[in-house]
């Protein structure tokens, strides 16, 4: 549940600048899951809301173990993992695939810097060119996330954003109304 920063429009519980809690939250992880006894198949996995992606790599790769360690992947699992677009360093993206995720939900929001800024994200349009073809290269399913009815988008704006998310070849693209 952790995030560099609360964007405004965010409705998740998340705890954001307090990366000093993320060894504890880990360990009361670890220690809520091992209720189970034993460790669950499942088809589906998801992780988000937060940015699992957030915590430096060491973190992120305790974290990929010890949900691989209680849920154990069925034969055509989808693992997927919710991503901000400057969390994803390519040893980021690495440890991602060497757990086996293979879906990446990337919050791309918008490819319109003026409407990223207000929506309050970190990241640049160069920023999303530049990580989906790193993600593609080792996570065959991506997925871009765009945000639709912020205030000020134009209409030529919005289909840019969509043009652009098609050009990057994402396997799904997921469209959201804005909602505060």
């Amino acid at each position: 549940p952790f995030c560099r920063h609360r964007c405004g429009y965010c409705d998740f519980t998340l705890v954001a600048g307090r990366d000093d809690l993320i060894d504890e939250y880990l360990v009361a992880l670890d220690r809520e899951v091992s209720s189970l006894e034993t460790p669950r198949e499942v088809d589906t996995l998801f992780l988000g809301g937060g940015t699992p992606t957030h915590p430096p790599p060491a973190q992120l790769s305790r974290l990929l173990e010890l949900v691989r360690r209680w849920f154990v992947l069925a034969p055509g699992y989808e693992f997927s993992v919710e991503a901000n677009p400057n969390d994803l360093t390519d040893d980021k993206i690495e440890r991602l695939a060497d757990a086996g995720v293979n879906r990446v939900s990337l919050g791309v929001q918008s490819f319109d810097p003026d409407v990223l800024r207000l929506l309050e994200r970190d990241h640049t349009p160069a920023n999303i060119a530049n990580v989906v073809p790193r993600l593609q290269a080792r996570i065959a399913n991506v997925s871009l996330d765009l945000i639709f009815g912020v205030p000020g988008q134009t209409l030529i704006s919005w289909r840019d954003t969509l043009q652009r998310a098609i050009y990057l070849e994402p396997q799904h693209i997921s469209t959201y109304g804005l909602t505060y």
